[in-house]
């Protein structure tokens, strides 16, 4: 005779409080934590890049500083990571006379060999703020490309948005700011990134600069690449 085990109520209970453990670790544990969008096909490429180019991020909207700003908060979370010699490059150096249209559309082997020639780099950093937004919350969009100019490929490329009201960026700062910020910011604490411009900026481009993974140095002896 077959037995109704599978409906006693303290097995019942014990799956019920595993499936509540389940949830609240799934919903709660760090490793949940939604991860920004990129794109890193090839990580090897990175090791392979010597010189980079930034050119400062197009921003069209009512901040007129905000490219400059987080342009410059991008190349130095950049710099930090010492992947390779990175520089910034303005939107008026004389040196992009002539290459603004060819940095913004879909660039041709022919756009970026003249790039290379100008800027004498082996890539380029390029893309823009698509929106931002201080107040009522802090949002950010970011698109960006690092471009390989000598093999005329997509080494990386970016594309979120940062919304200190979604819980997957909220729990990301609050990572961010145990591991790197010092004490000294009590009471706001982490808050601090949500409410200045200058924090969040910092945050944003910090979590950028995390995604350029390297992957294995390339071969010794000039052999071909990867």
């Amino acid at each position: 005779m077959r037995t109704a085990r599978r409906n006693h109520p303290a097995r019942r209970a014990v799956a019920a409080a595993c499936l509540l453990a389940v949830w609240a670790g799934g919903c709660q544990g760090p490793e949940q934590v939604a991860p920004i969008g990129y794109c890193l096909p090839r990580p090897q490429d990175l090791a392979r890049m010597d010189r980079v180019v930034m050119v400062e991020l197009s921003y069209d909207g009512r901040y007129h500083r905000l490219g400059e700003q987080m342009s410059r908060s991008l190349c130095r979370a950049i710099q930090d990571r010492q992947l390779f010699h990175v520089e910034l490059v303005g939107r008026d150096d004389p040196r992009l006379d002539g290459l603004t249209e060819k940095l913004e559309r879909c660039k041709t082997l022919k756009d970026l060999a003249m790039i290379q020639r100008a800027l004498c780099c082996d890539a380029v950093i390029v893309g823009s703020v698509r929106h931002y937004e201080p107040y009522p919350r802090m949002q950010v969009s970011l698109y960006l490309q690092l471009l390989d100019l000598k093999q005329g490929r997509l080494v990386w490329g970016l594309e979120h948005t940062w919304d200190t009201s979604d819980r997957g960026t909220e729990a990301r700062i609050r990572r961010h700011f145990r591991r790197r910020v010092r004490e000294g910011y009590d009471p706001l604490d982490w808050h601090l990134t949500t409410i200045s411009p200058r924090f969040f900026r910092k945050y944003v481009a910090c979590e950028v600069a995390e995604t350029l993974e390297p992957g294995p140095p390339p071969p010794q002896g000039g052999g071909p690449p990867a």
